[in-house]
């Protein structure tokens, strides 16, 4: 009985080890420079502005830890590739530079730096128009499509 309370000691160990480890290394190899707080962050989510007929959900700010976020769900009666236009011209005026663009079924998902910023947008068509998840984005992982600096 002792060996198996032994083996179940030792293993709990082993896992907590691994998972320190693990959380270190995420905190070591993270870029923490130029994370806005929250009112940066909202002014910067107001320059993604959305279609003038866009409905929906208020803008929702939160944090994950690595990265901190605001986003909103909308929809507008624009077809798919009049509302990619729409943000590809908000892109162009604000001087962003697109990092990413993913087509896959009916979605399509752009990303662009925005300074310490991401802007995401995610387009998916549907009856009579296009739903959108609109996105700002400070992520601390320089390994993922939402890191971004100046």
């Amino acid at each position: 009985m002792k060996l198996g309370k032994l083996a179940g000691f030792l293993g709990a160990f082993l896992f907590g080890a691994i998972f320190l480890v693990s959380l270190r290394s995420t905190f070591e190899s993270a870029d923490w420079t130029q994370k806005p707080d929250e009112a940066a962050l909202r002014r910067a989510s107001a320059t993604l502005t959305l279609p003038p007929d866009a409905v929906g959900e208020p803008l929702d700010v939160f944090s994950k830890g690595t990265f901190i976020g605001a986003s909103r769900n909308v929809v507008t009666r624009l077809a798919m590739e009049d509302a990619e236009h729409h943000f590809a011209d908000v892109a162009a005026r604000n001087g962003w530079t697109l990092t990413s663009r993913r087509e896959r079924r009916a979605e399509l998902r752009l990303a662009d730096c925005a300074g310490n910023v991401s802007q995401i947008i995610s387009l998916r068509g549907r009856a009579g128009g296009t739903a959108i998840f609109a996105a700002t984005y400070w992520d601390s992982d320089r390994s993922t499509d939402l890191y971004c600096r100046l």
